[in-house]
């Protein structure tokens, strides 16, 4: 089964966590406590910043 996590190819690593127990695919950071929700997002990995571009296209 696969599991559909995102691979960081900057950081080698998979954007997840869990708290005190591996996870059954045995991948991302195992932390001892419950993070709040800014914790969380830098454990999983998903503390980048996104920024909003305009999106421009050519019509044939």
């Amino acid at each position: 089964m696969a599991h559909n996590l995102n691979f960081n190819e900057q950081t080698g690593k998979h954007s997840f966590f869990s708290v005190k127990e591996k996870a059954w695919h045995g991948l991302g950071q195992i932390v001892e406590g419950y993070p709040n929700s800014a914790e969380a997002l830098k454990f999983a990995g998903l503390d980048y910043t996104v920024e909003k571009r305009k999106l421009f296209t050519f019509d044939k």
